[in-house]
């Protein structure tokens, strides 16, 4: 239940954050950085949901996923600073 009231909450400021950026003009609108760690946290979530669900018995160890959403989201901000 717990983890099913998270992954909503991620989700509930995920969307807002898409919508934002979709329906304002493009020069005022968020850039994508700040669109990542919403994201991301939303990603952390769903994959502690299914992991959960997988193996019943994992407990509350897949949200540990969530402390390495920072560490992910830096590695892929500078993969592509580095293509650039």
């Amino acid at each position: 239940m717990v983890r099913r009231v998270l992954l909503a909450c991620g989700l509930a400021l995920t969307a807002p954050a898409f919508a934002l950026r979709r329906i304002t003009p493009a020069e005022s609108a968020p850039d994508r950085a700040g669109l990542e760690p919403p994201a991301g946290n939303t990603v952390s979530l769903l994959l502690a949901f299914v992991i959960t669900l997988a193996v019943p018995g994992a407990g509350f160890w897949p949200l540990l996923l969530l402390l390495a959403d920072g560490p992910i989201l830096a590695l892929v901000r500078r993969r592509r600073l580095s293509r650039a």
